[in-house]
């Protein structure tokens, strides 16, 4: 008889031609949909030379901060072929459902900015301005009353968080916690959060440690990462009484958190042992929610907008997108796209990336359309 047609060999190539196959679906899945190009506002003005971009989530939009990085001295001028860069640090602009406008420049240092439904306050080294969104308006600049170097350096690498059914602005680094209760006018050191785990976690190493941060209601959400062989410590503390509610470890470590202005928090989370990463949604009973699971394909840089979130996925060596629409629970994969400074647009889900010039040279006025790209 055949060997090559007995039972066993044929059981056994089937199970192998099967374990193949899933490894290739597992390997390749989630393949990707081409980028749609637009081009929005081809007759509007350009902004002047920006070397990167921060952004603010907004309830209709997002703020966006164009800047100029330190080593830019010099700029060209069609008048002097180089002149030194003095005009302006910062341009602000807003993005929203109906296009990028611009609002102003500023050549203050720039440290932070959190938006509500109808205003943004900035903050500089020297004070701040609020921006009204109704007609891009922008306050006379109000210097700081007071100025304390631990509350402005956590301003500078922190995150603002805001929660829409709360009064309260949290601001949050490696280091400390500070609250506004008066819309970031003044603010009051709330917790260390690096004595606060080595009183939960006396083992706690300086160097090795990562803290995560989301709020709701009146609450603050501490997720402390040791290292990369545990789970995170979970700790839940209530802003007006200063007081830790619940504490406890996870299965996974939280490698970072992100949330909208509707309240949707999701976090990048990663299995200890085996190094597993997933996406997941945690809701406000204390319970996680997958969304996704990536396997050994690593996730960073997640975004959420009011519609929908993206997140980075290295899949084989290459990068692509994970997309994930909110009324649909739909998820998509994108590859990655051919935009320098590329945003995230947080109010419909496309990455834009805005034109500017090689100058400083722009005419643009308040509230004027800016051109731009973008991807969908």
């Amino acid at each position: 008889m055949n060997p090559f047609l007995s039972k066993r060999f044929l059981i056994v190539t089937f199970i192998f031609v099967l374990c193949l196959f899933f490894t290739f679906f597992i390997f390749t899945r989630g393949s990707t949909e081409d980028w749609q190009w637009q081009n929005h506002n081809e007759n509007s003005s350009p902004i002047g030379s920006y070397d990167f971009t921060t952004t603010f989530p907004a309830e209709n939009g997002m703020l966006i901060v164009a800047k100029k990085s330190g080593r830019s001295n010099y700029y060209y001028s069609s008048y002097n072929t180089y002149m030194p860069s003095s005009e302006y640090d910062n341009q602000i602009l807003f993005a929203d459902n109906n296009g990028v406008h611009f609002i102003t420049y500023s050549d203050q240092s720039f440290y932070n900015a959190v938006c509500e439904r109808k205003q943004c306050l900035m903050m500089f080294s020297d004070g701040y301005q609020k921006i009204n969104l109704t007609d891009f308006s922008v306050s006379e600049f109000t210097p700081w009353s007071k100025k304390t170097g631990k509350l402005f350096s956590t301003l500078i690498m922190g995150k603002i968080y805001l929660s829409k059914s709360s009064p309260f602005y949290v601001v949050a680094d490696n280091e400390n916690i500070f609250i506004s209760a008066d819309k970031g006018m003044t603010w009051e050191h709330f917790m260390n959060v690096r004595d606060l785990a080595k009183s939960l976690y006396p083992e706690e190493i300086e160097g090795n440690s990562n803290f995560s941060y989301a709020t709701y209601r009146d609450k603050i959400v501490m997720w402390y990462s040791y290292g990369n062989q545990m789970g995170s410590l979970e700790v839940i503390m209530d802003i007006p009484t200063k007081q830790v509610i619940s504490s406890k470890w996870l299965p996974v470590r939280i490698n970072e958190a992100a949330q909208n202005r509707n309240g949707d928090i999701f976090v990048v989370a990663q299995e200890p042992s085996r190094r597993l990463f997933s996406l997941m949604q945690f809701h406000t009973n204390g319970n996680f929610e997958v969304m996704a699971e990536s396997g050994y394909n690593h996730m960073n840089s997640l975004e959420v907008g009011n519609q929908g979130l993206i997140v980075s996925n290295i899949v084989r060596g290459s990068q692509q997108y994970l997309m994930m629409d909110f009324s649909t629970k739909e998820i998509r994969y994108r590859p990655q796209f051919p935009l320098y400074n590329k945003i995230y647009n947080m109010a419909d889900q496309s990455l834009i990336e805005i034109e500017s010039t090689y100058s400083n040279e722009s005419a643009l006025t308040k509230g004027a359309q800016v051109s731009y790209q973008s991807l969908h």
